[in-house]
């Protein structure tokens, strides 16, 4: 699956026992794409975290940082959060807490993952469907250890809800990009055009009522760019053929290797994960359907979002996936990047 392969340190999780006081600090406006030619420091890219606090707070020790005037830092290094703070695991109001004192204080960087997005629109009423994520049972189960953990807190979840709005849907700098899911430079030139000449942010630098709206109602191009960068571009399989995912829910898609070349290739080969129920009959793409993909001589990209199992390796060395599923009894990883151009899987630290 991977050109390369790494070991990475595994470390015990330190017992959370730490609540960081909050910080007042200046908050940046939003941008969807933050160029950050003017930074020149060392970044250390952090995969989901889902609540899972405890695991955060070793990571970032093991990575060297220590807490400072109210928010953890390191004398040389930011970190940098590709999203997915919240649901799932035990820990989300201190989670939250740590990455926002962080990014506050200029010690760190964070973009928006698709839970962040669907929190957001879970909270907008709609005419419709009395919400834009309408409260489905489903929708409320993967919601639910956030609604949880907030009760009798209103004030302070919806402040949270509230900072979502000005991460950044994705990054780019003259040595690497990040983003949720999928980086897809036609979605990402749609976005820009779309935010800064549609009024989609307010004067507080958040993203307005109305992006949400646009970038949640299916068919149009907005809300195919949202969903690609935030939850993966997907593919749909021959008819008949369905799979059940780890939360029970049956699909006729699934989500593709974007960095792979589609030509010749077969469902299984485009597959994120290559199960044997996927069919190997080659997908069929004229020159208008067929997705681009990520090449070989592209900037790095960084992004979480997969769910991905064991040891942390590359899938080609400027492409590195750091989700491996640590609010399912998996890892926390980071990668510790210093602007090489080949990432190298030495680099990975895992909690």
């Amino acid at each position: 699956m991977a050109d390369s392969v790494s070991g990475c340190a595994v470390f015990p999780v330190l017992v959370f026992v730490v609540l960081m006081t909050v910080v007042s600090a200046s908050e940046k406006g939003y941008m969807a794409c933050k160029l950050l030619s003017e930074e020149k420091g060392m970044f250390d890219f952090i995969g989901d975290i889902h609540g899972c606090a405890g695991h955060l707070l070793s990571l970032l020790v093991e990575l060297g940082y220590e807490p400072h005037n109210g928010a953890w830092s390191h004398p040389e290094r930011k970190a940098f959060f590709l999203g997915d703070f919240i649901d799932r695991g035990g820990q989300i109001p201190e989670a939250l807490q740590i990455v926002r004192e962080m990014v506050d204080s200029g010690n760190a960087f964070a973009i928006m993952g698709n839970h962040e997005y669907n929190a957001i629109c879970f909270n907008i009423h709609d005419r419709a469907h009395g919400y834009l994520r309408h409260h489905s049972i489903q929708n409320m189960v993967q919601h639910v250890e956030t609604i949880k953990q907030f009760r009798n807190h209103q004030d302070e979840y919806d402040d949270y809800v509230a900072w979502f709005r000005k991460l950044p849907l994705f990054y780019e700098c003259d040595s690497f990009r990040a983003v949720h899911a999928c980086w897809d430079q036609n979605h990402v030139n749609l976005l820009n055009d779309e935010i800064s000449g549609k009024c989609l942010i307010d004067s507080n630098g958040c993203l307005t009522d109305d992006f949400f709206r646009q970038s949640s109602k299916r068919g149009n191009g907005l809300h195919t760019a949202v969903k690609d960068l935030l939850r993966g571009r997907e593919l749909e399989l021959p008819e008949g053929c369905r799979f059940v995912d780890k939360d029970g829910r049956k699909h006729s898609k699934v989500r593709i290797r974007w960095w792979q070349n589609p030509s010749g290739a077969t469902f299984r080969d485009l597959s994120v994960f290559s199960e044997k129920y996927l069919p190997e009959s080659p997908v069929s793409c004229d020159e208008h359907s067929k997705p681009g993909f990520y090449g070989e001589q592209e900037k790095p990209v960084f992004f979480g979002h997969y769910w991905l199992k064991g040891q942390p390796q590359l899938f080609r060395d400027n492409v590195c996936c750091l989700d491996y599923s640590v609010a399912k009894d998996g890892r926390l990883v980071a990668y510790r990047f210093d602007g090489e151009s080949k990432l190298e899987p030495e680099r990975f630290v895992c909690i």
